[in-house]
């Protein structure tokens, strides 16, 4: 599963005539500007303003990115700001990530702090690998979450099953809906088979990240 992902992730990143290539050290697109094509941006700095309408590859310092994107959006950064609408999947990764605005598909974010705020609405699955995790938005399906601290606050809302492992006691707040399952489990310091996959799905998140980045 690596490797293939590894795969998919390089040749997304290889110069094309389709994909729009841009590295500065504080980058700016603007909120009048419109990128036809998919967009692959680096920088120390990097704010995405206006509107992307192929996918979104960015990696940086500082990440911001509050125009609407109309494909899948990859995002790796020490603070990654998602506050525009994404018709795609998200793929986030950093020390902080936080999530403000909706996503057309799944998302699937890593960091030591992840906050899916009260605006956030994920159409269908969510998983959550961090330090620490709080989901105040809604999500349209299931949410598979591992987190050494995690709460859902009394506005977060899931429409199916919440799966979870964390060592968090009472990690959902009165208020919040859960439509299906609720099930939190105590994580387990000794391998076992039940974790294997959670290792295997964010091992390629950020092996395929750091690919995009060379």
């Amino acid at each position: 599963m690596n490797r293939w992902f590894a795969i998919f992730c390089l040749l997304l990143a290889l110069p094309s005539f389709a994909v729009v290539l841009r590295h500065e050290n504080n980058l700016v697109i603007g909120a009048d500007q419109v990128i036809n094509d998919d967009l692959v941006v680096s920088g120390n700095s990097v704010q995405i303003l206006g509107r992307v309408t192929g996918d979104l590859v960015v990696a940086g310092g500082n990440v911001d990115a509050r125009g609407p994107v109309g494909g899948d959006v990859i995002v790796a950064g020490g603070t990654a700001n998602i506050a525009g609408p994404v018709s795609g999947s998200l793929y986030a990764a950093g020390g902080t990530v936080i999530l403000s605005s909706t996503v057309g598909r799944n998302a699937v974010i890593a960091g030591g702090t992840v906050n899916c705020e009260h605006g956030a609405k994920i159409t269908r699955d969510l998983a959550i690998q961090a330090g620490n995790a709080t989901l105040a938005g809604t999500v349209g399906r299931d949410v598979l979450a591992s987190a050494g601290g995690l709460l859902l606050t009394n506005t977060a809302r899931v429409n199916r099953d919440l799966i979870a492992t964390t060592p968090t006691k009472a990690p959902v707040a009165a208020g919040a809906v859960i439509g299906g399952r609720q099930v939190i489990e105590q994580p387990v310091h000794a391998r076992g088979r039940h974790h294997r996959p959670w290792r295997r799905l964010f091992g390629s998140l950020f092996f395929g990240i750091s690919l995009l980045l060379v």
